[in-house]
């Protein structure tokens, strides 16, 4: 057996004893379904993502109840659209916002997405997503 394949089965091994997971079996986004739903998860990570359309000053914002039980991350925007509009980047096209959520410990907490522009502090969001998250081990 070559060196480096030798390596390359030491390495996989040393991952695999750590208790590391292989990006191939990460679990999928979650996008909070319309209203409130409840969700059941580990401890350990997953991204929740919702969409809006860029360019209309709406905002997707996120809080928990009980960040010592889940918290949410920074949050990364993604645009859908093709290319093309001003600079070669389209205008007022789809757009992702990914929040990374951990899950700390077991327990539960209330994970509320809401769709609204900053500006606008006493009109009702746009959109409200909940989930009732129960943390298990």
């Amino acid at each position: 057996m070559p060196t480096l394949a030798r390596l390359a089965v030491v390495a996989l091994a040393a991952l695999s004893a750590a208790g590391c997971r292989s990006l191939d079996t990460a679990r999928p986004a979650i996008e909070p379904a319309a209203g409130a739903s409840t969700l059941a998860e580990p401890v350990g990570t997953r991204e929740f993502t919702l969409r809006a359309s860029a360019g209309t000053g709406y905002d997707w914002t996120a809080t928990s109840s009980d960040p010592a039980v889940a918290s949410i991350g920074e949050v990364r925007r993604k645009d859908l659209s093709g290319p093309g509009g001003y600079g070669g980047r389209p205008v007022g096209g789809p757009m992702e916002w990914i929040f990374p959520v951990t899950f700390h410990r077991p327990g539960t907490a209330t994970l509320r997405f809401q769709l609204a522009r900053p500006w606008e502090k006493d009109a009702p969001p746009a959109d409200l997503r909940t989930v009732n998250v129960t943390v298990g081990p």
